[in-house]
């Protein structure tokens, strides 16, 4: 057979299938082996002392950290597979590169892989030897079966191997949380006897300490392996971004009507509804009166949202309150709307929802008396550190979590209506049984009205959202009001038969003196299976949570856009396109206002008047201006182009509800706090004049976000318009106060 081949045939390259993931997994699930199940007591036998032992294992730790990140120069100096070898071959010849790859491949690994396939084999075997020791030849076998799979998975397919990776490192990382949690429950039942004298009995010789950092060290091996496996990792290089000066990243529209319905309605049904009933019934007295009072507040809800849409038509940005704000009234006020929102009113929204949420979920387990409070809080920041991830891992992941579970949060309030609907059925419905019984004690007070009003309105929390992600919704001119026209209704008529079913079963008295009417309802209707209300309040408030926390980061990452915070929190991943820097200051702050401190005052008045409805005082404010600057547009600015238009007489009546809502508690009940909010919120001025207007920053602010962009991967994005759209702001010194220029579209 003659074949001419003239020229040599191509080598073949190994596949850069590592990413991120598959890299963290690489390292963490080697590093997380046998050696934290054994090698604790091993240094602590050797150091003498808990308190020594975990300064040992904090050193540990910071020595593989600092090892590390020197490996990591070398491994952008020489990008190379092979580690250690490849780096004293290009530094220091071919005689030490053999000395150590004879070494390592001959001895050292290989007894390593036999150690950790032993210590896995002992581990398998030992339930079945309870009593005795397991067979030495058994343990052998399993070991060396072990050997062998791993081998087949390694040969056959290199994103097979990190998938197995990245499966086990989840499985050990959870192992973990679950010991880190029993160690919590423990020592808040005041198990502290080992912390007493912590350093007692320190052996402080050379030889002890240096075998209690082998020993712990063991259980940080395998923090150089990137290193090995360079040329199969995806950008193993800093700062390989795209030249963003010619083409500006842009949030991608993701968000279609399905999601976008989700997002407003699976915010809306939080909490709330498992709650509110009684505090409304409690405010106005009546359970008719009560009905009319969750009817006003959709009707309240869907009129507000419907204004918003024709605002969001004309200002096709995201940022909603806040944009609105800057481009009607200018930058100041749009400062202090920003201001308010991130730094107080959303973080106490998401630390408050995320605490309802660790409520029900922890209370199975505390069946007898009331959770402690330690236990309550790590698992309310364990819920915001699992959102914030998904957020800023990927929209479309956290759109699919918000569709699953407005789902299920839809099953559980039609289980509830069909649990009333088959009250009804057998003749219970005293509460409603006529007119004068179903408003007797109606009380119609100025502040009770107003109450039942914010209470009832904290259930329609997050009609607004839609309006924060106008950049990401697929076709806005159309999908902004349809979404709102089908979410809120929806969740409007579910509300009424929802308290219709509570009053069906329960009488007002009962609902009244309910801590959580929808748990009270589940255990008289449900029984034994009551509990499933718990889960699905918990469900509810994780969904809520979910919706919340995707929308205020974004106005965090407008307002950053506007030159209104740092450009840091301006920028988006290069790969995943998130606000990831926005989102992650979003749950820095929220984790913030979870722990108590010399700023709980104001941040529980704020917190109360979100649980007073839709984040109260400040938040119907905020609206009332808004609303005012619709009004002003559709007056003086009518040559400005929309797609969708409302009717004049609806943002009026907004506008006087929202003017009721502020003025009302304050007029019929004022308290010093409402003054502490109006002061915190005019405080904004302090950082506006020097670092908004006048743009004194300091030199290393700089350097910081030159860091934070290399080390986040991130780089500042353009707005996603669809058109050349841009509105100019025209200082008028007359009374009109601002102008506006359309100069796109």
């Amino acid at each position: 057979m003659a074949a001419d081949m003239d020229s040599a045939p191509e080598k073949l390259h190994l596949k850069p299938e590592v990413g991120l993931i598959g890299g963290v997994s690489l390292i963490a699930g080697v590093m997380i082996g046998s050696g934290i199940f054994m090698s604790p007591q091993t240094v602590l036998v050797n150091i003498g002392s808990p308190g020594a032992s975990l300064l040992i294992w904090a050193s540990c730790g910071l020595l593989a950290m600092l090892a590390s990140l020197s490996y990591a120069e070398l491994g952008t100096v020489i990008r190379e597979s092979g580690g250690e070898y490849i780096y004293i071959l290009r530094t220091s010849g071919n005689l030490m590169a053999f000395v150590f790859a004879f070494t390592s491949i001959v001895v050292v690994r290989p007894t390593a892989l036999a150690g950790l396939a032993l210590g896995f084999a002992q581990y398998v075997v030992a339930p079945f030897y309870d009593d005795c020791p397991p067979p030495a030849v058994l343990v052998k076998c399993i070991a060396a079966v072990g050997i062998l799979l791993l081998t087949i998975v390694n040969c056959l397919n290199v994103r097979s191997a990190m998938a197995v990776t990245v499966f086990f490192m989840a499985v050990k990382f959870l192992t973990l949380v679950v010991i880190v949690i029993g160690g919590v429950v423990v020592l808040v039942q005041g198990n502290t006897a080992n912390f007493q004298n912590t350093f007692e009995g320190t052996e402080l010789h050379i030889s002890t300490i240096g075998m209690a950092f082998y020993q712990c060290l063991w259980s940080y091996d395998g923090w150089n392996n990137l290193n090995s496996v360079t040329e199969e990792l995806k950008r193993p290089e800093p700062g390989t971004m795209k030249d963003t000066e010619h083409e500006k990243l842009k949030l991608k529209r993701e968000v279609g009507l399905i999601s976008a319905v989700s997002l407003v309605a699976g915010t809306m049904i939080g909490s709330g509804i498992f709650m509110s009933p009684q505090s409304v019934l409690a405010n106005i007295g009546s359970p008719g009166a009560s009905l009319i009072i969750w009817a006003v507040c959709g009707l309240v809800a869907l009129f507000a949202a419907l204004s918003y849409a024709e605002l969001g038509t004309i200002f096709k940005e995201s940022g909603g309150d806040f944009i609105y704000v800057l481009r009607i009234y200018g930058p100041f006020p749009a400062f202090l709307v920003a201001y308010t929102f991130m730094i107080v009113v959303r973080p106490s929204g998401i630390s408050a929802i995320a605490l309802s949420f660790a409520e029900y979920a922890v209370a199975p387990f505390y069946s007898g008396c009331t959770p402690p409070t330690l236990v309550v809080k790590c698992t309310a920041a364990a819920c915001i550190l699992v959102v914030a991830t998904a957020n800023i891992l990927n929209v479309r992941f956290t759109m699919a979590i918000q569709v699953v579970f407005l789902v299920a949060k839809v099953v559980s309030l039609i289980v509830i209506v069909i649990g009333g609907i088959v009250t009804m059925a057998q003749g219970t419905l005293e509460s409603l049984s006529s007119t004068d019984v179903a408003f007797e004690g109606t009380t119609l007070g100025i502040s009770t009205i107003g109450m039942a009003l914010y209470q009832g309105l904290w259930s329609y929390a997050g009609w607004y959202n839609l309006n924060i992600v106008t950049e990401e919704l697929k076709k806005p001119e159309v999908n902004l009001p349809r979404a709102l026209m089908i979410a809120i209704p929806m969740v409007t008529v579910l509300y009424l038969l929802v308290n219709v079913s509570y009053l069906a079963v329960m009488t007002p008295r009962e609902m009244a003196f309910s801590s959580a009417v929808a748990v009270t309802w589940g255990n008289k209707v449900l029984g034994g299976w009551g509990w499933i209300m718990s889960v699905a309040a918990a469900l509810s408030s994780f969904g809520s949570l979910n919706g919340s926390f995707f929308s205020g980061g974004r106005v965090c990452f407008v307002a950053a856009r506007e030159g209104h915070m740092p450009d840091i929190l301006a920028m988006a991943h290069v790969r995943r396109l998130t606000p990831s820097p926005a989102l992650i200051f979003t749950t820095v702050i929220s984790l913030i206002v979870l722990i108590p401190g010399d700023f709980q005052g104001i941040v529980n008045f704020f917190r109360y008047a979100q649980c007073l409805g839709s984040k109260g005082f400040t938040a119907w404010f905020f609206y009332g201006i808004t609303l005012s600057g619709l009004l002003y547009l559709k007056i003086r600015r009518r040559d400005l182009p929309r797609t969708y238009t409302v009717p004049i007489i609806i943002p009026i009546l907004v506008l006087l509800a929202a003017v009721f809502l502020v003025l009302a508690p304050i007029i019929d009940n004022p308290q010093i706090e409402y003054l502490y909010v109006t002061l915190f919120v005019l405080s904004g001025v302090l950082i506006y004049v020097p670092f908004i207007h006048y743009k004194l920053f300091p030199g290393i602010l700089n350097k910081l976000t030159v860091f934070l962009q290399l080390f986040l991967e991130v780089a500042p994005a353009d707005k996603n318009l669809s058109f050349d759209y841009k509105f100019e702001l025209l200082a008028n010194p007359r009374a009109e106060g601002v102008a506006f220029r359309n100069t796109g579209g």
